[in-house]
């Protein structure tokens, strides 16, 4: 709540790459909160994901949405950073969760 963020996640057997995709928007528009309120937002983060993918391939989604969600300092990233750091979080979250997977 309160972020200027829609998070929208989808599963398909029609995705045939899983993604991870931020979109900004043009022109704010209005949108319901987890708390079901209204709140207006600007970037929209699109995650697209395979009904085949494998379970690494979700952990890493997972830990993605976790990031947006859990972590306050990430949540700022994700509505005010550029690309560049957006990027480099993502690979600090990839790294960690990778580290994890090989333990």
């Amino acid at each position: 709540p309160n972020t200027g963020l829609v998070l929208l996640h989808s599963q398909s057997s029609k995705v045939t790459t899983n993604s991870f995709t931020m979109f900004e928007l043009k022109l704010p528009i209005s949108a319901l909160s987890m708390k079901r309120e209204e709140e207006e937002v600007k970037r929209c983060l699109l995650m697209l994901m395979s009904k085949e993918a494998s379970e690494e391939a979700r952990d890493l989604m997972t830990a993605i949405s976790q990031s947006i969600i859990e972590n306050h300092l990430y949540t700022e990233i994700y509505k005010t950073g550029n690309q560049s750091i957006i990027y480099q979080m993502l690979n600090t979250i990839f790294n960690e969760k990778i580290k994890k997977l090989e333990n």
